[in-house]
């Protein structure tokens, strides 16, 4: 009897510990100092910790070197870095930290992220192969799907509120630098990847004015001056449509290839048909000929359908899906 009531304290105790909703860390080089909406999601040391938005209140929340955060349908999470970087976290997105310290990395798996430093604080964010630099200013960093998108992939929207980042698509990519209120787009399929620059639209001015910093001053756009070189309009980069007449080419091969293919084929079957009509005839002589003529047309038929096969560029759905203007959110 003794034995069973050590056990259940033990039981008892346990569950206090390990089924709280919020089991926090005591520390760490980040905290969350703001949250709202609905619960939010912490992996951190093998454990998979749930968090209401208000219960950071009552204990503090840290995020350590490879912490994993997922916020849920509604909820949104304003971190702060031991430099005094500050990273607001979406409703639905998806991140892991880093190594680093300060200068912490962020990994977006999926969803959008805003980050602000200031003079002298680097921060960096990776989306698949791309990444994001700000020295210091404001951005913000959306890594979702598209209705629309030629890819499967999420399409990386980087948007500068102020200072200067550098963006490039992969390890060995060239970066492109960035201004305030500039923003661009990387989007990469199996076969090619193109960049959208352009001005910050009023959408995503919008959305960060409405889920803005703790205490943030509102995210307001530059005046326009008709007149001058500085211009916002002298200043804008068209969207440029990817080059993809070489694809559109192979496309077009592939194609005469398959019904040359098709075509040879059948012939060679009909001269096979025609060589055993002749064989059933006693006309062994011109059944051989027409047996010879058969196999060789079907055989550069059949080549030529599995040529077809080696040559396998987007198909032009996707050609005239990434022709088209991209719908954003």
């Amino acid at each position: 009897m003794k034995k069973k009531s050590t056990a259940g304290l033990v039981v008892f105790f346990l569950a206090l510990l390990f089924g709280q909703p919020g089991f926090a860390q005591e520390n760490g080089p980040i905290q969350i100092i703001d949250a709202k909406g609905s619960d939010f999601i912490i992996l951190t040391q093998g454990r998979r910790v749930v968090y209401g938005a208000g219960q950071f209140r009552e204990t503090a929340v840290y995020l350590n070197a490879g912490d994993m955060l997922q916020t849920g349908p509604g909820s949104f999470a304003e971190l702060r870095f031991s430099g005094g970087a500050l990273l607001k976290a979406a409703e639905n997105s998806s991140l892991l930290v880093g190594e680093g310290g300060v200068e912490t990395a962020i990994r977006l798996f999926y969803g959008r992220l805003r980050f602000r430093t200031a003079p002298g604080q680097g921060f960096a964010v990776s989306a698949a192969s791309q990444s994001v630099e700000l020295d210091s200013g404001d951005a913000a960093a959306d890594y979702t799907l598209h209705p629309g998108s030629a890819s499967a992939k999420p399409f990386l929207m980087v948007s500068v509120f102020g200072g200067n980042a550098r963006i490039r698509a992969g390890e060995q990519s060239p970066f492109h630098e960035l201004a305030a209120f500039e923003r661009l787009g990387l989007e990469e399929t199996s076969s090619f990847a193109w960049a959208e620059r352009g001005i910050v639209d009023d959408e995503t001015l919008a959305y960060w004015n409405a889920h803005n910093f703790l205490n943030g001053p509102p995210l307001v756009r530059p005046g326009t001056v008709v007149a001058g070189p500085d211009s916002e309009e002298s200043r804008q980069i068209p969207f440029t449509l990817p080059d993809t007449s070489v694809f559109r080419r192979a496309n077009r091969t592939k194609n005469v290839m398959i019904v040359t293919g098709i075509v040879f084929s059948l012939a060679g079957l009909g001269l096979n048909g025609a060589g055993f009509c002749h064989l059933e005839w006693e006309n062994y002589d011109t059944a051989r000929m027409f047996l010879i003529s058969g196999a060789a047309v079907s055989g550069f038929g059949i080549l030529s359908l599995f040529g077809a096969l080696m040559v396998n560029p987007p198909s032009d759905a996707a050609l005239n899906a990434a022709n088209a203007p991209a719908v954003r959110p």
